[in-house]
């Protein structure tokens, strides 16, 4: 089988009472783990809007590399 020279994978993580969110505090969910990188989902209000991110939390420390991603997010009330 050929190598498609990727990992793929899905993290899910659902924010609950997101109109109660402090001003400037960011939630995160738990760290998870995907080859051999740790990742967080996280979100925070900043006045009356509601910033989402997806963080690596691996430092580069043995060369060059990258990580290109796709960010797709359900906002439900």
């Amino acid at each position: 089988m050929a190598s498609t020279g990727y990992n793929e994978f899905v993290m899910t993580h659902a924010f609950e009472n997101v109109s109660k969110f402090k001003e400037d505090k960011q939630y995160t969910s738990n760290v998870k783990e995907h080859f051999n990188v740790p990742w967080k989902i996280g979100a925070s209000r900043m006045n009356t809007h509601l910033a989402l991110f997806l963080r690596c939390d691996k430092l580069c420390t043995d060369g060059d590399w990258s990580i290109d991603t796709e960010f797709d997010f359900k906002l439900m009330s």
